[in-house]
């Protein structure tokens, strides 16, 4: 969830409220473990390496 937090540049909550609402697909694997698809990231706009171009231009 972490990953996601900081590609869409949003708070674990807001991150926990598209999943319920639908905008980010998930699917949890036992009480802690959480997947987001991809592909549901990439539909809400922002490129999952955006956060690694960011990266290296400051470099």
């Amino acid at each position: 969830m972490g990953e996601v937090q900081l590609a869409l540049g949003v708070s674990r909550a807001t991150v926990n409220r598209r999943i319920a609402d639908g905008t980010l697909v998930a699917h949890r694997f036992g009480p802690r473990l959480i997947r987001i698809s991809a592909a549901s990231v990439r539909a809400a706009g922002v490129p999952l390496d955006a956060r690694h171009e960011e990266n290296e231009s400051a470099a």
